[in-house]
């Protein structure tokens, strides 16, 4: 159930992996501004301990750990609402609706991309619809209550799934006869598998849930549940003659999760967005090159014609002075540089992304990403107070020495493009931020260390095992236009427990 509040939740910070974070953030721009800017502010406070400095952990480290995925956020129906022949936005409608376009390459790619992104929504209605269905389950069980409404949310569940899958293959059989030399056949049976797949992650978390209840009063939705991943299963196995995955080789173990990954590509394929993402370095690097160049060199020229008063031309004073300003002016133009990337994330973004429509791939917006090494003394007083106001229950006054990660994304959405060039139905942006703690944790001491204690009923000497953690913690400020438009701040607080191997957990603290 862990891993659907994941998918679920948007602004929280999950565990993607052992030393993996992530976070998923929607960025849904408003009506009435045609230009929307959102800004999401990351500060990392990691112990001295790991001895982070710009020596050890500098801009590009972090951008080498640090992924960044753009991609449009996925509309929102029910399973009800896909399947009805008036919903206009549902890529079902419009899949019924290209019945009588010919089967010619121009036309092709217009049916894959609704077919794609119908797949898509169907995952994502499963998944916010059975985590609605699990929560209530979890509501009703500890509190003894009646579960006849809920067996009814169920089995509408159900209904509402299986006529989805009957048109969905419908309209499979019309489109494999009329487009039969198109290859749109196979790609539609990809969809196929890729739905299959989702309704088996989705329903039998669903399944387990209803389990768990140990009560009778879910019996009826046991078996309509167990009835549909049966009948899933069996079409599976029937269709490609595959053995049952309760796996009895290595193979066929690695080939199950596999196959997941590339149907889950090839559907992503939909919302993906173009983008052109370039450096600072590659930016400003003659202009920092040239500023520096000239401070020094102008240095340098007023030294040279000081001097050129004060002594003999040609004297030895006069050419070791020559000498020692020539070397004070390279150092001071290497200096300048060095000073100019400190301080740039003060003026200018580290990368500039440019966001393009999948398909027309027009501008519809914009993203700069920061990152800084800062000290707590330029931290701004709303954030200082929050970090200095929770450092834990154990030792609460001491504020332990720690190395500040700043990381600042501003993401900037063109309206109308955005609306006109996704048909009006993916309205915003999905995106995830993930960032990889290894490098961070090289410094780490080992995950376990002996503490030795005596026991006061036995005298005896007691060798523990104890382990050795760290607390990252992290504060996520975000700021965005309200409806009235003006500025909402958003700020969040989270503590990642670490050691030596990895990630241990996260805790959401208040603030």
């Amino acid at each position: 159930m862990e891993h659907i509040w994941k998918e679920v939740d948007t602004g929280e910070i999950h565990i993607r992996d052992s030393w993996q974070l992530e976070l998923k953030s929607d960025y849904l721009p408003l009506l009435n501004l045609k230009k929307n800017v959102h800004t999401q502010e990351l500060f990392f406070f990691i112990p001295n301990a790991l001895l982070i400095s710009n020596q050890t952990y500098n801009k590009q480290n972090f951008y080498d750990d640090q992924t960044t995925l753009i991609r449009l956020k996925t509309p929102k129906f029910t399973l009800e609402e896909l399947n009805h022949p008036y919903n206009v936005d549902s890529p079902l409608s419009k899949i019924r609706t290209m019945q009588s376009l010919e089967p010619t390459t121009d036309n092709l790619p217009l049916v894959i991309q609704e077919y794609k992104l119908l797949s898509n929504i169907m995952r994502s209605a499963l998944r916010d619809q059975t985590a609605d269905l699990m929560q209530e389950i979890q509501k009703f069980s500890h509190a003894k209550l009646n579960l006849s409404v809920l067996n009814e949310k169920i089995t509408q569940f159900s209904r509402d799934l299986h006529a989805l899958r009957l048109s969905f293959w419908e309209f499979q059989r019309i489109y494999e006869i009329k487009w039969k030399k198109t290859g749109l056949a196979e790609q539609i049976n990809y969809v196929d598998d890729f739905i299959s797949h989702a309704i088996n992650n989705y329903l039998t978390e669903l399944l387990q849930a209803i389990r768990r209840t140990k009560t009778d009063q879910m019996q009826h939705a046991d078996q309509v549940i167990s009835k549909i991943l049966v009948e899933e299963k069996q079409r599976r196995l029937n269709k490609y003659q595959e053995k049952d995955d309760h796996l009895d080789s290595p193979l066929q173990e690695e080939t199950i999760l596999y196959k997941e990954g590339l149907l889950n590509k090839f559907v992503l394929d939909a919302l993906l967005l173009g983008i052109n993402r370039s450096s600072l370095d590659y930016r400003l690097r003659d202009i920092s090159g040239g500023i520096s160049a000239a401070v020094a060199m102008l240095l340098y020229l007023l030294l040279f014609v000081w001097q050129g008063q004060v002594f003999i031309n040609n004297s030895e004073p006069f050419i070791l002075f020559t000498v020692v300003i020539y070397v004070l002016k390279d150092r001071l133009k290497e200096g300048l540089r060095g000073v100019f990337y400190t301080q740039a994330y003060r003026w200018f973004s580290d990368y500039k992304t440019q966001i393009f429509s999948p398909i027309k791939k027009k501008s519809i917006g914009k993203m700069d990403e920061t990152f800084a090494l800062i000290s707590s003394h330029s931290l701004q007083k709303e954030i200082s107070e929050i970090r200095n106001s929770d450092f834990h229950e154990i030792m609460p006054d001491f504020h332990r020495p720690e190395s500040i990660i700043y990381y600042k994304q501003l993401i900037q959405l063109f309206r109308p493009k955005l609306i006109e060039e996704t048909n009006s139905r993916s309205q915003g942006l999905h995106i995830i931020f993930r960032l990889e703690l290894h490098r961070i944790l090289q410094k780490a001491s080992d995950a376990y260390e002996e503490y030795r204690t005596i026991n006061p009923e036995t005298n005896e000497v007691v060798v523990k095992r104890l382990p050795k953690i760290y607390h990252l913690n992290i504060i996520m400020r975000s700021t965005y236009p309200k409806d009235d438009l003006t500025k909402q701040v958003d700020i969040r607080n989270f503590r990642v427990i670490v050691d030596k191997n990895g990630i241990k957990r996260i805790e959401t603290l208040s603030h």
